[in-house]
């Protein structure tokens, strides 16, 4: 009898174990299955776009192609409109060509008028004189900043006083001590 009952004891713990290694076995497959469900939903998520892009790209397709005359229509609308104001730009061109010449020789008139002027050449003189002045002045002014900066005694006489502080500071801690 307890042959028989450590035989069904090895029995049962074996039945046991083996019921546990199917229930992770069942699990597993269980979660593989849901894997397979899920991967099945994304597959049909992305056929349907790729469904839509069919569609889409087919119905572009035809509505561009379909349009091909009124494009065309359009483009010869366009390129006579720029074909007649190409025309009259070279009408006017050779008018604006001699209004140019006209306005330059008027130009020029004028101004050898204006370099012959007795008043015009003393005005660039006095302009040349005031140029050579300012930069006269200029070199002045940069010569007594620059003597000033030299004849500032202040760091000095603040380093002397600061000696001096420390020097008496000294002698009162000597006197101190002694």
């Amino acid at each position: 009898m307890r042959a028989d009952l450590q035989f069904k004891k090895k029995q049962l713990d074996d039945a046991e174990m083996t019921a546990a290694k199917l229930q992770i076995e069942v699990e597993a497959r269980t979660a593989d299955l849901d894997k397979i469900k899920n991967l099945e939903v994304r597959i049909d998520k992305e056929m349907e776009t790729v469904a839509e892009g069919i569609n889409n790209m087919e119905d572009a397709m035809q509505n561009k192609f379909a349009k091909i005359d009124d494009l065309t229509a359009e483009f010869e609308h366009e390129k006579q409109r720029l074909h007649l104001i190409k025309e009259l730009v070279e009408k006017y061109k050779s008018k604006l060509a001699q209004q140019t010449t006209y306005h330059g020789v008027k130009h020029d008139t004028r101004k050898n008028q204006i370099l012959q002027s007795d008043v015009y050449n003393r005005l660039n003189d006095i302009e040349k004189r005031l140029i050579g002045n300012e930069s006269q002045i200029y070199g002045i002014q940069q010569y007594i900043e620059a003597k000033g900066a030299e004849s500032n005694y202040q760091s000095h006489f603040q380093a002397c006083m600061n000696m001096c502080n420390d020097i008496n500071a000294e002698v009162i801690k000597k006197s101190l001590q002694a």
